[in-house]
């Protein structure tokens, strides 16, 4: 295994991790009280990060990860591109963070959608979604298109779900073939 192998295996397991977290967390487990505005947006940047910082591993050993991202940012079509699309719009949040703008709308959690898990326990999902951002910027590769396209208006925890389990099968594309 190459270091960059194990370093985007660590990365994915600590995405695993993190989702963990945030099931713990909704659950209110090993708690008195589900968790604090502060503590879901705390949390969901550190995810953010994480998923940044894995899809910017794979595209430095993927030619074709690297390909098909590098063509979506030259392209005038962003749709019919959910996987790597919602990737780009992760990339504005993602600055958006970085410069302190709001992303995340901060209403409290509401019991209007329910996810399922991987043990099929059922459990409701904080209802925070990707808001409109007041200033844009970044219009290098056209992020914001694809921000606005495929994450506002979207819930975050979804989001981050199908975008682990698009970087995992980049992960397994490139590892077991």
């Amino acid at each position: 295994m190459n270091n960059f192998e194990v370093k985007i295996k660590q990365n994915l397991e600590i995405l695993h991790m993190k989702k963990e977290e945030l099931y713990n967390a909704k659950k209110a487990i090993g708690r008195d009280t589900v968790w604090s505005d502060i503590e879901r947006y705390k949390l969901n940047m550190e995810m953010l990060t994480w998923i940044v910082n894995t899809d910017s591993l794979l595209m430095r050993l993927s030619k074709k990860h690297s390909k098909e991202k590098n063509n979506l940012k030259d392209s005038e079509d962003i749709k019919n591109h959910k996987e790597q699309g919602t990737l780009l719009g992760l990339y504005y949040a993602f600055n958006c963070f970085k410069h302190n703008f709001s992303i995340l709308s901060t209403e409290t959690i509401r019991e209007s959608s329910l996810f399922t898990d991987h043990e099929g326990t059922e459990y409701v999902i904080a209802n925070n979604e990707f808001s409109e951002t007041t200033k844009k910027f970044s219009q290098k590769y056209k992020e914001y298109d694809f921000y606005k396209e495929y994450l506002v208006g979207q819930n975050v925890e979804l989001t981050f779900n199908d975008a682990i389990s698009f970087l995992n099968k980049q992960y397994q594309e490139l590892y077991t073939s």
